[in-house]
Parts: structure tokens; sequence; C-alpha cells
């Protein structure tokens, strides 16, 4: 259990450490990254936007704490086998891997949220020929694997949260870029899976 704690806590550094460079790197470029509950947008997409973060925040602590109490207790949640650890270790690696190589080929078009006032370039290219929301992909194998490495009763239940308003977020994201990028976009969906299938 404390391997597995120790290396679902790694995951997780790995993923907030990489989220919060990126945002960093472009505010210094004068880029304003977070846009969640922000702007003139529908009310419908301010209440998703919140949700998501709240969720997310919430399922972050959560992530920091069940392997820390675990491994401190040496509690075991539930009878973890190799099978569902070797599981855990490949989503989180996968899940790392993809979220970091979306972050690094959507360049100064990285928001969390969105408003119509700031207009970006849609990027179709590198991982983004694969999935439309490769970042939102990342996220989703990162929350299961820490579910499958040290899986607590508020993780479960946080996890399947915020996936659940993860896909919302992107419902709402799919709507502006329809309007943002018109047939360009429209194209684009006919080609490239909403996730990765």
């Amino acid at each position: 259990m404390i391997v597995w704690g120790a290396f679902a806590l790694a995951i997780c550094l790995v993923f907030y450490l990489s989220y919060s460079f990126k945002n960093m790197m472009l505010k210094r470029k004068g880029i304003r990254t977070f846009m969640i509950g922000f702007g003139s947008k529908p009310m419908k997409t301010r209440i998703i936007e919140i949700l998501m973060m709240t969720s997310s925040v919430s399922l972050g602590f959560s992530q920091f704490l069940s392997p820390v109490i675990g491994m401190y207790y040496g509690k075991n949640w539930f009878s973890v086998n190799f099978i569902v650890v070797g599981l855990g270790v490949m989503l989180g690696v996968t899940g790392c891997c993809i979220f970091i190589v979306a972050l690094i080929h959507m360049k100064d078009s990285w928001r969390v949220g969105m408003e119509d006032n700031q207009k970006t370039k849609l990027v179709t290219s590198g991982i983004f020929s694969i999935t439309r929301n490769p970042a939102f992909c990342g996220f989703d194998l990162i929350y299961l694997s820490n579910l499958l490495l040290v899986p607590s009763k508020s993780t479960i239940v946080l996890t399947f949260a915020t996936i659940f308003m993860i896909h919302m977020q992107i419902l709402r994201e799919e709507d502006f870029l329809r309007s943002a990028f018109g047939k360009e976009y429209q194209e684009y969906t006919k080609k490239v899976p909403r996730y990765l299938m």
C-alpha cells in the first residue's frame, strides 16, 4: 500500500505541477488562462464550470489525502491485487503523458474555461488529431489511476462526479468552438473523436 500510495502521489504531483507551470508561462506572456465562472457567458455554462472546478478541487484534495492517510495508517480500502494496481500505474503514466503532450501542442491556446472575447487558434494537429480533448482525457485517466491505486469512499464519489462534470464542460466548450470556428470546427469533429474512440 505504501508503494502505491507514493506512486499515486507522484502522479498527482506531476499532473498538478505541469498544469501550474503551463498557466504560469502563459501569464508571463500576458495571457489570462483561468476563466472558470467569469465573463459574459450563459448561466448554465457558469454553473457547469463552477461545479466542474469544485469537484476537481475536492478530488485534488482527496487524491493527496487518501494516499497519505492510507500510508500512515496502513489502510487498504479494498483488497488490491496486482492486476488492479498494474492498471492503475498504466493509466496514471498514460494520463500524465497525454496531458503534458496536450499542454505542449496547445501552445498559447491553453485556457481553463472559455470566454467569448479571447480568441484562440483552433488546434487540430499532433495529439489533437487523435482526440479532440486530450487534456481532459489525461485528467480522466489520472483520476481513475488514483482511484485504483488508493481507493477511498470519498475518492470514488468525487472521481465519478468530476468525470461527469468534465463531460458536461466538454459539451459546453464544443458549443463555444462551433460558434467561434464554424465550418472549420464542424469538419474537425467529423474526422476526430471527442475522446479516444
